[in-house]
């Protein structure tokens, strides 16, 4: 849910991106969503965690690497859609049982 919420931001706050802004929101908020979506079909795949840990370091640095930190609503979106992710990863890591191997 969280990166489709940064995907979709560009679509509500429209007046405030400009181009740039949008192609990092759309482009990281939509790969954060379907490795979110990935993980839940496929939940033997752990890399998947790792990789939703690098995405959200991307979408928290984003501002600074594209440059457009003083646009205040772009900016916000990605450092508090990155924080929520990995509060939410970490959670979800910290909360995990861990799975017991099944003698063959």
């Amino acid at each position: 849910m969280i990166g489709a919420a940064v995907a979709l931001s560009p679509l509500v706050f429209t007046k405030t991106w400009t181009e740039n802004e949008a192609w990092t929101a759309y482009i990281v908020g939509g790969l954060i969503f379907v490795v979110g979506i990935a993980k839940l079909l496929f939940e033997e795949a752990g890399l998947l965690e790792g990789a939703q840990f690098v995405l959200a370091l991307a979408l928290f640095l984003s501002p600074w690497v594209i440059g457009f930190t003083a646009v205040a609503g772009m900016a916000w979106v990605a450092w508090i859609g990155a924080v929520a992710l990995v509060l939410v990863l970490a959670t979800l890591v910290l909360t995990e049982q861990p799975r017991v191997a099944r003698a063959a």
